[in-house]
């Protein structure tokens, strides 16, 4: 019996690594809850009686990114009012953020920044990138992700627009708080924390 000892040392060494290193991975891959109604009131709308779409993206957001180079590519819809929402932090932007940005704001989109911090906790805001949808009566019909491309928008809005309801997409990508980034990855692998 004795070389059965170290064997079950290592069984229970590599369970144990096993399940700490699959944590730390399902980290990355959990969705954030959408928030509520109040999400607009950080992008008043200017244009009432238009269906409008409201992009909440950030600079140091690789999936932000990804939307960002989608949105300069196909620029904006005609008759959509579009929004980017920029939610800045404390954390550097990603290395072609401004680039991107700059080619969203040289296309049309109307572009708002908005620091993490002042934010209120009540409006629910905690990731990013979020797309709302809303209808020319100001109804929210969709809070969601944009698929694993950071493309599904368009596709998203034909379908409201024709009647159907959409199952909404996760929400996947970063944190926008310092609070938040830390509870979800406490080992810091993917948020460079101060």
């Amino acid at each position: 019996m004795p070389p059965l000892l170290p064997s079950r040392a290592l069984y229970i060494c590599w369970t144990a690594l096993v399940m700490l290193g699959g944590g730390i991975l399902m980290s990355y891959h959990v969705p954030f809850q959408a928030p509520g109604d109040e999400i607009l009131t950080l992008a008043p709308a200017v244009a009432p009686g238009h269906w409008r779409e409201v992009h909440f993206l950030s600079p140091s957001c690789a999936c932000s990114q990804r939307v960002l180079q989608h949105l300069a590519t196909r620029g904006p819809q005609p008759g959509v009012e579009e929004q980017v929402v920029m939610v800045e932090g404390p954390e550097p932007p990603d290395p072609d953020g401004p680039r991107n940005l700059q080619r969203v704001q040289d296309r049309g989109f109307s572009v708002i920044h908005i620091n993490s911090e002042t934010i209120p906790a009540k409006i629910g805001l905690v990731g990013v990138p979020l797309l709302v949808v809303v209808t020319p009566e100001s109804k929210i019909l969709y809070r969601g992700g944009y698929g694993a491309l950071g493309d599904q928008d368009t596709n998203i809005l034909t379908s409201l627009r024709s009647g159907e309801e959409p199952h909404p997409l996760p929400l996947m990508g970063c944190a926008i708080s310092q609070r938040l980034r830390a509870r979800v990855d406490p080992f810091r692998m993917k948020y460079r924390l101060p």
